[in-house]
């Protein structure tokens, strides 16, 4: 449950949400997934609905401070690592990441160039 907590925390603080919200929207996620989904097959957990969010606010948390630390660096192994501790880093949503339209330079083909500073 802890890293299900760290995934929302991430997703929100890829969306450009400050650490707070994103542990808020962690909260909001996990109520919701509780008690619209789980409810159905368990009974409602207190425990899940503390230790996700909350536990799950610090690991992702600690996975965000890693995974700059290691995206920032000259290394391509260390960046590698760096989007697998951080998935969201891998989609253009991310704050730092963007897609730029292109076309061939021949005309016949077109698509995106995904860019990212780091």
């Amino acid at each position: 449950h802890p890293y299900v907590g760290s995934e929302y925390y991430l997703y929100f603080r890829s969306r450009g949400y400050s650490r707070k919200w994103s542990a808020f929207g962690s909260l909001v996620a996990s109520t919701i997934w509780e008690e619209l989904t789980e409810t159905f097959s368990e009974p409602f957990s207190f425990n899940d609905f503390v230790i996700t969010p909350v536990t799950g606010s610090l690991i992702g948390y600690a996975r965000e401070r890693g995974a700059m630390k290691l995206l920032h660096t000259d290394s391509k192994f260390k960046r590698f690592w760096g989007h697998v501790l951080w998935l969201e880093t891998n989609f253009s949503f991310f704050e730092e990441a963007h897609a730029v339209p292109a076309v061939s330079p021949d005309g016949k083909g077109a698509g995106l160039i995904f860019t990212a500073t780091w």
